[in-house]
């Protein structure tokens, strides 16, 4: 699947700006958007209980856009490679900590 600039320009109305392409191996693509700090925190439960398998692709799942839902269980090595990309759209802002 590619994606055009114009439905890229059409998909940044309906969505904002903080959309990326993730692109497997294979060829296969999607348009993701950034998660929200509460699909961030209702996910959280699957981290702490060591699941992030399942985080990954919950929350790829939840922020996908455009693009390939690999529903098909024979077909994970796409969904497990690309939902692994999750993480890398996540912004964090560092911080210190400073004894008083």
């Amino acid at each position: 699947m590619s994606f055009t600039k114009e439905k890229i320009a059409d998909l940044k109305v309906q969505h904002g700006d903080n959309l990326f392409i993730i692109k497997s191996e294979s060829g296969a693509q999607s348009i993701v958007r950034q998660p929200t700090l509460k699909e961030l925190e209702a996910l959280q439960g699957l981290l702490s209980g060591g699941q992030l398998l399942t985080y990954n692709i919950a929350l790829y799942r939840t922020c996908l856009v455009l693009g390939d839902k690999f529903e098909d269980e024979n077909n994970y090595k796409d969904l497990v490679g690309m939902s692994g990309k999750m993480a890398e759209i996540i912004e964090v802002a560092t911080a210190s900590v400073e004894k008083l």
